[in-house]
């Protein structure tokens, strides 16, 4: 269960843009927060229940400092990338990987397609914000 607080909490993601980030509080147990890249490369998404909410900031944090080129889109409370290719089958051919990830783990992101480049964002929509899960599709992703 996640407690509101008046205090506002910032956070500098990669590329060095200060976001505003929703006022989250952890109040659950830490001893479960994944701490390698090997790690969420390795684990599996679970479902994650509502009544959980979303991933609190510092959990985020510590994840997204794993990942590499990936943002907190604070605007649209969701997990960030843009990749780039030669062309535009080398586009649909990285589309069709991140589906075979999001299958295998019952994850799926949004993506937006245009030529030689791919947006994919994540979000766990049942706690409307970020999950673990959310982290470790992204390290897949990156890994393959």
């Amino acid at each position: 269960m996640l407690r509101q607080s008046r205090t506002p909490y910032y956070y500098k993601n990669s590329v060095n843009i200060l976001e505003r980030l929703p006022p989250w509080q952890p109040l659950k147990n830490k001893n479960t927060m994944i701490d390698s890249l090997d790690k969420l490369i390795n684990s599996n998404c679970r479902p994650i229940p509502k009544s959980q909410g979303p991933m609190n900031l510092t959990d985020a944090q510590g994840l997204l400092n794993l990942l590499d080129g990936w943002t907190f889109c604070a605007d649209l409370n969701q997990l960030c990338k843009t990749y780039r290719f030669g062309s535009y089958s080398q586009t649909i051919d990285f589309v069709n990987r991140v589906a075979s990830i999001a299958q295998e783990q019952d994850h799926h992101p949004n993506m937006e397609v245009g030529y030689q480049r791919c947006k994919v964002a994540w979000i766990t929509h049942t706690v409307n914000g970020l999950s673990e899960s959310d982290f470790i599709c992204a390290a897949k992703i990156d890994a393959r």
